[in-house]
């Protein structure tokens, strides 16, 4: 696998330096055609550019030199033209050095050489004709001196002759003559022409006869001049022939200059095809080298898309299985380990595999040892509580004859000795009691009460009873109160009581002189709860900082000598410890600087009044109703043991008790008879309670009746219960088997507000799941000895006895109904009868029995096969024992 990865890893990685490495070499060839153009391209535009305006500038320069007047402006114009003319050569060899477009650089290159000839020859043309213009220009002005001077001559002439000399005409001719063939221009015929005219007048001039002396001279001077070789109409005419020439050399210029920037204009056109060629090819070698980066990118996503989905089913999804395994093993959930393949992941889920397997073997030792220890413990609390009603029974013997002794006139010897017996049979009850005590701390099964009590109260008569343990030694026993708010308190008390019975026995015990003080507060915390805080202190042989721990170990003091000096089971604090934790509260011990010890107790316990401390508080039995004042009570149950208990209960207390076995008999009753109170079993073959008491509801709305008080009775008080009795429109929830205590208080409420719904609710506790049954729960005590004593016991004998006859003879018949309904696979009827089953058992107090026909009924509704056959199975040997169990402690009791 891993090389595997490898291998793909480094495919991807050679793709993407393909790609990168092509992206570098297009970035290069673009570099290259770029710097292309730069170099080449781009410098031929330019230099094919400034050809052409070269050219064009040559053809304006050679205008000016034709247009020159005088040699200095010649001179000028000629330079500037050679420099032009070195200008295009020098942009022509530039261009030549890019070795391009050799053909129309030759072109350039002569006719640049001509057109340099032709500028040479203009120049010597223009040279010659300035020069001639010059003598032209002196000849016509030396002419013009002349006939001026002739002319100026021959009218004085005249003046003295008084009539015009015929010579006057002819130098009048002759100078306008010579003025038109200057002004003829470029025309030979018309030269010709003046010409004759000039010798003709010349000869006119010659043949006059006996001119004036004082013109001869000048006459001469002017035919000598007219005569003058070359004459003045020669000079026009080689005039005019400079003319013709530097025409047609301007001619040639401008033709060749033309020429020039026509092949110039052809390069600067070929140089834009060029550089667009260029261009063009760039863009697609660009879009080659795009495509080409563009497949290989899309090839190397391909590539590891492919990777990845490889790895997503040949590792990932492996890993998922894997995880998702241990998961569901974490979670408790047994899963198959696939193991395949021969890679690192077959590795690891072989190696996980093996755990599993260790693991599993460390669990099942670990449920082994469990098991083993969960037996020991339930053996050991049921040898606790078998000893506990063993030792009981004797004790209970022992402790009566001595109380018959106690009353009898014995000498003093005889008497010493009874006091003896009873205070070991006193102090080896009190062991007892705390031995079974810390059993049901242990075993979680302590019940607690909630009873209104004064604290002030409470602690005063503790101290009070406590005073007879100082004896004559010299210690002060005293203690105060602090309760500035006057509040009574709901909670434990015979708890607490407890408590502070036994840090006050170990002050007491521990103190050989000196005092044991008791402090307690009660402050309020938020209306509705108060802390409770007593603290004992005293100045006894103290304690050992750092073995405060070991005090509240069971069957440990601070160390061996204790036990020995002062005797002890080592277990009071241990229990003080487990009660104040039961009651959710703390408990701690310290050493005195001073000497001495200091334990104290803190409880968060609910407020019952404010300011009510002066009132004595109210006991259960000054509080129950008077049969002048009883009640009239219905018991609707469908179990006939559970029936008679519950009247014979309600009948001591002198309330009127009526009797329905079922839902639609309570229907009949209630519209008829006004009860102050209903109590509703809630499981009822037929017409539940839940359904009844929503009929009653109904029944006293639609007739305008007054809700009467109904009171659930259930063996089971689960969250979802007690939401589904106060949806219904019960008002109160009693648990089974009804403690006369409990029961009292819901009369004495009912009694002192008939009108008035019952608000206390029992603490809701969370459902058990069903896929576990109770099974798992701890081990319960064999009787459920308080409903016994505060209960049961106040019926009259006769009908426990009846009670007791009904249920060994029901019992056994639901027994055999069980068994039959199991044999034919009757689901609900089995449910029926172990529900019958544990409510009955419950009724008489056998706790055991009742906790374990709960379970069956529970395995029953979750059709837990295996679970129903073991509760079946351990059911009517468990029921025998019990049976027998009570048996004896009612023979004890009674005895």
């Amino acid at each position: 696998m891993v090389w595997r990865l490898a291998l793909g890893l480094s495919a991807i990685f050679a793709l993407f330096v393909l790609v990168g490495g092509l992206t570098l070499l297009t970035f290069t060839a673009q570099n290259r055609q770029f710097q292309s153009l730069v170099e080449l391209n781009f410098p031929a535009v330019r230099l094919s550019s400034d050809l052409t305006r070269q050219a064009e500038t040559i053809h304006a320069t050679a205008m000016s030199l034709a247009l020159a007047r005088s040699p200095v402006a010649l001179d000028a114009a000629a330079d500037s033209l050679q420099d032009q003319l070195q200008l295009l050569n020098s942009i022509a060899e530039q261009l030549r050095s890019y070795l391009l477009f050799p053909v129309d650089l030759n072109s350039i290159e002569t006719s640049t050489a001509r057109l340099k000839r032709s500028g040479d020859l203009l120049f010597t043309q223009l040279q010659g004709r300035l020069h001639l213009d010059r003598t032209i220009t002196a000849r016509m002005a030396q002419l013009e001196r002349l006939v001026k001077r002739a002319e100026q001559q021959l009218d004085s002439f005249n003046q003295a002759q008084q009539e015009p000399h015929p010579l006057s005409y002819l130098l009048q001719k002759i100078i306008a003559t010579s003025y038109s063939a200057y002004t003829l221009g470029d025309r030979p015929g018309a030269r010709k022409k003046h010409q004759r005219i000039l010798t003709t007048l010349v000869d006119q001039l010659r043949a006059i006869k006996n001119p004036p002396a004082s013109l001869d001279e000048a006459l001469q001077f002017l035919v000598s001049e007219i005569n003058q070789e070359p004459t003045l109409i020669e000079l026009l005419g080689i005039q005019s022939d400079y003319k013709r020439k530097i025409h047609g050399l301007l001619r040639e210029i401008r033709e060749l200059s033309l020429r020039i920037a026509e092949i110039s204009h052809h390069l600067h056109g070929q140089s834009q095809e060029r550089l667009q060629r260029t261009v063009d090819e760039q863009k697609r070698e660009i879009a080659i080298h795009q495509s080409l980066i563009a497949f290989l990118t899309l090839l190397a996503s391909l590539v590891m898309l492919a990777l990845v989905l490889h790895l997503k089913r040949r590792v990932l999804r492996r890993f998922d299985r894997l995880h998702h395994t241990m998961t569901l093993q974490m979670q408790g959930t047994k899963q198959e380990i696939v193991v395949d393949g021969g890679d690192e992941i077959t590795a690891m889920s072989e190696s996980f595999k093996l755990f599993v397997a260790k693991t599993e073997q460390a669990e099942a030792s670990l449920a082994k040892a469990l098991e083993r220890a969960e037996e020991a413990s339930r053996a050991k609390s049921l040898f606790l509580a078998t000893m506990s009603h063993e030792i009981r029974t004797p004790l209970n013997g022992i402790i009566g004859m001595v109380a018959r002794l106690t009353s009898r006139s014995l000498p003093t010897e005889e008497e010493r000795m009874v006091e003896v017996i009873s205070q070991a049979s006193d102090g080896l009850l009190h062991t007892l009691n705390n031995v079974l005590d810390f059993s049901k701390i242990e075993a979680g099964q302590l019940e607690l009460e909630e009873i209104i009590f004064n604290p002030s109260q409470l602690l005063s008569g503790i101290i009070t009873g406590m005073q007879g343990n100082v004896g004559d030694r010299p210690v002060l026993l005293h203690g105060t109160v602090h309760n500035p708010e006057e509040m009574v308190l709901r909670g434990d008390s015979v708890r607490i009581s407890q408590i502070v019975n036994n840090l006050l026995s170990n002050a007491l015990k521990f103190t050989a002189k000196g005092e044991v003080k008791l402090e307690a507060q009660v402050e309020d915390i938020d209306g509705v709860r108060a802390m409770l805080t007593i603290t004992v202190m005293d100045t006894g042989i103290g304690v050992d900082p750092d073995r405060i721990q070991r005090l509240f170990e069971p069957f440990r003091q601070m160390d061996e000598s204790i036990t020995r000096r002062f005797g002890g089971t080592g277990l009071g604090l241990a229990i003080s410890y487990g009660l104040a934790r039961a009651m959710g509260g703390a408990f701690s011990a310290a050493a005195r600087q001073e000497g001495g010890s200091l334990f104290t107790l803190e409880l968060a316990l609910p407020i019952h009044e404010i300011g009510g401390v002066n009132q004595r508080p109210q006991t259960v039995d000054e509080n129950l109703p008077q049969p002048a004042d009883s009640l009239k009570i219905l018991l609707v149950e469908d179990d006939p043991i559970n029936r008679e208990v519950g009247e014979g209960l309600l009948s001591d207390a002198g309330h009127q008790v009526m009797l329905a076995e079922d839902g639609y008999v309570a229907l009949k009753l209630t519209p008829a008879i006004s009860f102050d109170l209903i109590l509703m079993d809630l499981r009822m073959p037929g017409l539940d309670g839940l359904e009844t008491t929503r009929r009653i509801r109904q029944q006293e709305r639609e007739e305008g009746r007054c809700a009467t008080a109904i009171v659930a009775l259930t063996a089971d008080v689960l969250k979802e219960t007690l939401e589904q009795c106060m949806d219904a429109g019960m008002d109160e929830v009693l648990t089974k088997p009804v403690h006369i205590e409990r029961l009292h208080q819901v009369l004495q409420q009912i009694h002192a507000h008939p009108d008035a719904t019952v608000v206390q609710q029992p603490q809701p506790v969370e459902s058990p799941s069903r896929a576990e049954p109770l099974a798992q729960a701890s081990e319960p005590e064999v009787l459920n000895i308080g409903f016994l004593e505060g209960s049961f016991l106040t019926l009259d004998v006769t009908i426990q006895q009846k009670i007791l006859q009904q249920f060994n003879e029901a019992s056994k018949q639901n027994l055999d109904k069980f068994t039959a309904a199991m044999m034919d696979g009757q689901q609900d009827e089995m449910v029926k009868l172990a529900h019958t089953l544990s409510g009955s058992c419950r009724s008489v107090g056998l706790n055991r029995v009742a906790s374990h026909t709960h379970q069956l009924q529970v395995a029953c509704e979750a059709e837990q096969a295996e679970q129903v056959d073991a509760l079946y199975r351990a059911l009517p040997n468990l029921l025998e024992q019990d049976w027998l169990a009570l048996q004896s402690w009612l023979s004890n009791q009674h005895a």
